[in-house]
């Protein structure tokens, strides 16, 4: 009897894909069962029939069961697949929990002997010299079974190296690391957890695998060239997936293994004698400048000045500086800082220099203290207003007050006609200061006369001023007889510009008017000349 020749459609390779995702035995399930036979064959019991009547291609059912978040691992064989007249009939038993059990309970082993743990660490070392800590680093990298990621020396007193180094040695490192340090700037390290991403890949991994033995089942059973096409390239995609997969437990695998370590590098600093000058002591709303010199190391050129005046308002930059008389010492640009308020007084302010140049980075600073106060008021009186006359002298007199803290008073009387001022210092317990002045000349507008007083505290000069106006009147002229030679002068030239005016208005109208008085003045002669023509 000739043997019965087996083939098989596209929709039978549809078909065994998307039963075993369905049965959520995942593609383990297909291998096994493409291998198993008929159902009802001897020794198997005879399960429940199920049909199953597929309606999508097998490239989509593939691609699903590989893209699928949580794969479900074979554990127990799957049904058998049984040829059959108009389609494929599947009968299968069990359901997915008793697929998976076998693959959840191996994972969930591994998860608890062994976490994915990924350590990474960055430090910031000051050392004596950049090039020689690499150095060190990478060998002591390399003695305890690491490497070198990458390194880098920016400049002479700047550089960066990056290590790996085994996990469990990883502490060992860093106390390897601390001991090349001068100082130990800063330190931090994270630990990320990557056990459930490698449990899900490794589960993805393994189905894949499921996916890929079925496949070959399925190649060699295909009797058709484009049937065995669609299988290959099905093959081929699924086994690219699973390169990559691995690729990623590699790499999880390593890194936490070996552990990154970043560590930058920075030159100890060259010492730079620094002076801000002496302690201060500031008036509130005053400007004060503040100007620092230094003595830089040779070989540095570059600087960078920053003032703190303590106060919380941002601090200022200077980069510009200039040399001294003083040979070998620098001074840097002056700086202007108000303080608003006294309340916090005094305050510490802190000037800083970085320095660069070849012979690396120098580094100074300084601190003095600015005590803020207000200054105290002068109130003053500078007296009532005066009348005077032209050539009187007049007597000035103010008063003001002395507040606490204040000496060496002075005042300046001020007349306002352009004299000089009237100055003198004013003696303990004194709160007046009188003047006398002579107004030559009178005006019909005052002059304003200031008084200033001025004093001295620790927070700096006081002054007050108060001003008093004086009108100045013309004196009166010679009296004699009831008669005032003043007076009757300018009456008389007041007589002789007003008869003046007269006459100028009065020919100005006549020339104005010589256009009508000139016919009418013709015709009243002719008509005269006529009247005495007939008298005769």
């Amino acid at each position: 009897m000739a043997a019965r020749r087996t083939w098989i459609s596209p929709l039978g390779i549809f078909l065994i894909l998307g039963i075993a995702v369905a049965c959520g035995g995942g593609l383990d399930a297909i291998s096994e069962s493409a291998a198993a036979g008929a159902p009802g064959a001897p020794g198997r019991p005879g399960p429940q029939r199920t049909t199953v009547v597929a309606t999508v291609v097998v490239e989509r059912v593939v691609t699903q069961s590989r893209v699928a978040a949580t794969p479900a691992p074979a554990a127990t064989p799957a049904p058998a697949l049984l040829r059959a007249e108009g389609g494929f009939d599947t009968t299968f038993t069990g359901g997915a929990s008793s697929l998976s059990t076998a693959l959840d309970r191996e994972v969930a082993a591994v998860a608890a002997q062994q976490r994915i743990i990924v350590r990474t660490v960055s430090m910031e070392l000051q050392v004596d010299d950049v090039t020689l800590a690499i150095e060190a680093i990478s060998s002591i990298s390399e003695s305890l079974g690491g490497w070198v990621v990458s390194s880098e020396r920016s400049a002479q007193h700047r550089g960066s190296i990056s290590v790996r180094v085994p996990a469990e040695r990883l502490d060992e490192v860093l106390t390897d690391f601390r001991a090349l340090a001068a100082k130990v700037e800063s330190e931090s390290a994270t630990s990320q957890d990557f056990t459930d991403e490698y449990t899900d890949t490794t589960a993805r991994v393994r189905t894949l695998e499921a996916t890929v033995a079925a496949l070959l089942k399925l190649f060699e059973r295909a009797d058709k060239v484009e049937d065995a096409i669609r299988v290959q390239t099905e093959l081929t995609n699924v086994q690219a997936d699973i390169e990559r997969l691995k690729g990623r437990l590699t790499l999880l695998e390593q890194t936490s293994a070996f552990s990154l370590v970043s560590v930058d590098l920075r030159a100890v600093p060259i010492e730079m004698v620094v002076d801000a000058g002496p302690d201060l002591t500031l008036a509130v709303g005053r400007s004060t400048r503040f100007r620092v010199s230094f003595r830089p190391p040779e070989g540095i050129e570059d600087f960078e000045v920053v003032w703190d005046f303590g106060d919380g308002i941002q601090p200022v930059p200077v980069f510009r500086t200039a040399p001294t008389l003083e040979e070998g010492m620098l001074i840097a640009a002056p700086v202007s800082h108000v303080y608003g308020d006294d309340t916090d007084s005094p305050f510490i302010v802190t000037v800083e220099i970085t320095g660069s140049g070849e012979a690396g980075l120098a580094e100074g600073s300084d601190t003095l203290i600015a005590t803020v106060s207000r200054i105290p008021a002068i109130e003053i009186f500078a007296g009532n207003d005066v009348t005077a006359e032209a050539g009187e002298q007049v007597e000035f007199i103010g008063s003001f007050t002395r507040p606490e803290g204040l000496d060496n008073l002075t005042f300046e009387w001020n007349f306002g006609d352009g004299s000089a001022p009237v100055a003198g210092e004013l003696a303990p317990g004194v709160t007046t200061a009188a003047a006398s002045h002579v107004y030559s000349n009178h005006r019909p507008f005052p002059f304003t006369a200031t008084l200033k007083v001025t004093g001295e505290s620790e927070a700096g000069k006081a002054e007050g001023s108060s001003t008093t106006q004086v009108r100045v009147v013309e004196a009166p002229g010679l009296v004699g007889y009831g008669l005032d030679a003043g007076d009757t002068s300018r009456d008389a030239v007041r007589v002789l510009s007003s008869i003046g005016n007269v006459t100028l208005r009065v020919l100005i109208w006549m020339g104005i008017l010589s256009a009508i008085w000139g016919p009418l003045g013709a015709v009243g002669f002719v008509l005269y000349r006529r009247r005495r023509q007939r008298a005769f």
